[in-house]
Order: C-alpha cells, then sequence, then structure tokens
C-alpha cells in the first residue's frame, strides 16, 4: 500500500494533518492498535473505549469503531456510553468508518438491528459487492477477506443502502458519512493464526480451525489484502471532505 502524502491536506499553503480518531474496543488485545495503524499509515488518535476512555470533545475529521469480542447488545456501561456519543458525532456529519463490532453499533446507533447468529463465521470467507460504493473502489467485484463473529447486522439502518453480502448475510453498509463492513481488512497473518488458535475447546470445531491455519499462507494473505484499499478510499474521501 502507498499512504504517501495521505493524512495532510494543503490549504492556504500550509499542511494540515488530519485528526482521525480510533475508537478501540478490542479489551486491548495486543493486535488492534497495530493493524488500524499500519493500514491507515497516518497519525492516529486512540481511545480505549472498553476502559471508557471517550474523547471529550467531537472535534475529529473522522472516526473509525474496530472490532471487539462483546456484542452490541452486552451489559457493559461502556457500550451504552459509546452509543450515545456516536450519536452526537453521526449527527456531526463527520466521516465514520466501522469494522466487524463497529459495523454493528453504527448499526445500531442509526436504527438498525443487530442480532446472535446462532452460529459463528470464521475464516477466508468470498464476498460480493452490492452496486456501487466509493469505499470499494479497486476492489473486485466479488473477493475474499477474513471473518471472525457470531452477531450479525440482520437490518441496515433506514434509508441506508447494503454494499456487501454473503452467504452468512449483510457484509457491508453505507447510509450517509456512515461506512462499515462485518469483515477484518486490517487483519495481518498473524493476527489471523492467533485468533483462530483462541478458538480452540471453543464452538468452533477443530476441523474448521486446522483448516484456517492451513489456508493462512502468504499467497492468501495477498489475495486479502486486496480489501485494505478500503482504508486508502476512506483516508481519501476524508481528505477530499476537508478540502470542501
Amino acid at each position: 500500500m502507498n499512504h504517501k502524502c495521505m493524512g495532510s491536506i494543503e490549504k492556504d499553503g500550509l499542511m494540515e494533518r488530519l485528526q482521525i480518531a480510533i475508537l478501540n474496543a478490542s479489551y486491548n488485545d495486543g493486535h488492534t492498535s497495530r493493524n488500524f495503524r499500519r493500514e491507515m499509515g497516518i497519525e492516529l488518535v486512540e481511545y480505549d473505549i472498553t476502559r471508557g476512555d471517550l474523547p471529550l470533545k467531537i472535534d475529529f475529521d473522522a472516526v473509525v469503531i474496530t472490532g471487539s469480542r462483546s456484542s452490541v447488545y452486552g451489559d457493559e456501561s461502556w457500550i451504552q456510553e459509546l452509543i450515545e456519543w456516536l450519536r452526537e458525532s453521526v449527527g456531526r456529519e463527520i466521516p465514520h468508518l466501522g469494522i466487524c463490532f463497529g459495523h454493528q453499533i453504527l448499526a445500531e446507533v442509526l436504527g438498525g438491528s443487530v442480532k446472535s447468529m446462532g452460529d459463528f463465521e470464521i475464516g477466508y470467507k468470498e464476498i460480493d459487492r452490492i452496486g456501487e460504493s466509493m469505499l470499494f473502489e479497486g476492489i473486485p467485484e466479488k473477493f475474499i477477506s477474513f471473518s471472525s463473529h457470531g452477531d450479525i447486522v440482520v437490518e441496515i439502518p433506514p434509508g441506508g443502502n447494503i454494499i456487501a453480502k454473503n452467504e452468512y448475510g449483510i457484509q457491508g453498509w453505507n447510509k450517509g458519512l456512515v461506512w462499515a463492513v462485518q469483515f477484518h481488512p486490517e487483519y495481518d497473518l498473524k493476527t489471523v493464526i492467533e485468533t483462530t488458535r483462541k478458538k480452540e475447546g471453543t464452538f468452533v470445531t477443530k476441523k474448521i480451525i486446522d483448516k484456517i491455519l492451513y489456508d493462512s499462507t502468504n499467497e492468501m494473505y495477498y489475495r486479502v489484502c486486496e480489501t485494505k484499499k478500503i482504508f486508502d478510499n476512506f483516508i481519501r474521501y476524508v481528505e477530499n471532505e476537508r478540502l470542501d
């Protein structure tokens, strides 16, 4: 990926840095911060929202919400605090990008619906683009990315558009300045392997785990890297919004 010259804009002859907030819901899993900083390739302001660390002011150019082991409908206090904060930030017409849990909680904030799958989607999955979206520019109509989730958006927010689907259901949606995807374009192979191994002894069968680990090759990683263009596309959009 080439992030050269991305993350700052020239205005009145001066270079100004974008201010993008990362709302990290991963319980400091050791991977999320590294992955998002690498893929977004710009200076980020990170908040550990599972500890109640939310920005006091909403003065960012964009907001990104990560994945989490928690459910949107969980009873942890930080989840409701996040929902209230996002209602205000979305209302200010700031570009938002949600990944996995972020995809689900943004749907909840805007009037969509999230439910347990009664199943678990994990592994390298084929996904179909639906229609046109700036988020998927340069990404094939059918692509592969890594997924790991037990909840899913069953209804997108009113007035929104589905931008990606697969056999498990909705994999991406957009409404206004909000974009969200269920899969994990930020994952590297280290994250895939460690995330998969943590499923040993759970409801995910050993056969599925072994298949994912077998498939986790450099060749497969090269294929899923196509989806990392999502971050470039989002940042480019934010830059253009800042210039307007």
